[in-house]
């Protein structure tokens, strides 16, 4: 059984890890670019209704 050469290493390393990781960080950002867009939600939402509530 012949050990792995250079050229094969390198070929998992771009066909497979990069992606990967590439992959890894789009989940990452749009996980928290969801999170903080709930957060100025639920924000917004709270001062909504304590101007309502100063309004009635």
């Amino acid at each position: 059984m012949a050990g792995l050469g250079l050229p094969e290493i390198l070929f998992v390393l771009v066909a497979w890890v990069v992606p990967a990781v590439a992959f890894f960080f789009l989940i990452y950002w749009a996980v928290r670019l969801a999170i903080r867009h709930e957060g100025n939600r639920a924000l917004n939402a709270r001062e909504t209704r304590i101007t309502d509530a100063r309004d009635v």
